[in-house]
């Protein structure tokens, strides 16, 4: 049977793609370590990539200890710390997800979404878009079934999932985009006779959440700010219409994933360079509509219709397949 270790730089966004990835092809059998950056690790690493590692000897012990088949990371020091690994074990089969950036040829798979651009073009590479971490149908109905009662009264007219994140280190929701966001989705629920369910984010500033969360249930719609019972996912299933602000690829993919005509926010915000070409990769491919062309629209219907015949979002199962054929586990 085969073993994985995933290699975690700490942020869930990365290690969620990880471990996706791992469960898709099928391996039961995997742990995960997180990897903590050594000061001054990034100069160190060009005397030897492992020096980047601040735990090395729990690296060390954790490896030797158990018979790993392949290793499966994404971020600065997981990526290094494989090409140390596979020099150590040459039959150790390594996967790196995103771009690498160095020591293309060190890897066995390197998974790369499409607005990493890379000019890196060996036969180990298979390019994605967006993010490999989204949600299958299967796991949206999961979601809905778990939450039936909570959304029975919002599901009575078509309904609007307004995805809220915050700040991120290109972008800032001020309250100005805030009041922005919530005009135009009234506008599009007063056009189409629609309900809203709304959801923040941990990166929502507080007093944007606190005006959202007023404005919202004010209208007598529901919106989830905390809690333990996060509807999320349920919110992606049921909903036709998913507005989305623009900054994090993970929750462009996980909307456009979806069957949901999907409308991005205040686009031209982000200062990220890669995001704007992943959101223009999604605008070219039919999957995403800018939210103020929709609202300024006379007729909805034409995106409604078009949302219909999006292509189906198969990235994961694109990098998967891709792995398989080359018979690396």
């Amino acid at each position: 049977m085969v073993k994985a270790l995933i290699l975690s730089d700490g942020k869930m966004g990365h290690q969620n793609q990880s471990v996706r990835l791992v469960e898709s092809l099928g391996i039961e059998q995997y742990d995960i370590l997180k990897l903590d950056r050594r000061k001054c690790g990034k100069l160190l690493s060009f005397i030897s990539p492992i020096y980047i590692v601040k735990n090395l000897a729990e690296l060390k012990q954790q490896v030797k200890d158990n018979k790993y088949d392949v290793v499966v990371g994404i971020g600065s020091v997981p990526r290094l710390a494989m090409v140390s690994l596979k020099k150590q074990n040459p039959n150790l089969k390594t996967i790196c997800i995103m771009d690498p950036k160095r020591y293309y040829n060190s890897y066995d798979v390197v998974a790369v979404p499409n607005h990493d651009d890379i000019s890196y073009t060996g036969d180990n590479v298979v390019s994605f878009t967006g993010s490999i971490s989204y949600f299958s149908q299967a796991d949206l109905d999961i979601a809905k079934k778990e939450f039936t009662e909570e959304f029975s009264e919002s599901i009575k007219k078509p309904l609007i999932g307004l995805v809220i994140g915050g700040d991120s280190k290109g972008y800032k929701f001020t309250m100005l985009k805030a009041k922005k966001l919530l005009e135009q989705t009234f506008e599009l629920v007063n056009k189409l006779d629609a309900n809203i369910y709304a959801t923040t984010s941990r990166r929502t500033p507080a007093e944007q959440t606190s005006y959202i969360k007023y404005k919202v249930e004010e209208s007598g719609n529901q919106i989830y700010t905390s809690g333990p019972k996060n509807p999320f996912r349920a919110i992606l299933g049921y909903s036709s219409i998913i507005i989305v602000t623009p900054e994090t690829v993970s929750m462009l993919s996980e909307a456009c994933a979806t069957d949901a005509l999907v409308l991005i926010s205040d686009r031209n915000a982000v200062k990220s360079s890669r995001i704007q070409s992943f959101i223009q990769e999604l605008i070219d491919k039919g999957m995403l509509f800018d939210l103020d062309e929709v609202v300024n629209s006379n007729d909805l219907s034409i995106y409604i219709e078009k949302a219909k015949l999006k292509p189906k979002f198969k990235e994961l199962y694109k990098v998967v397949e891709f792995i398989k054929s080359k018979n690396i586990i």
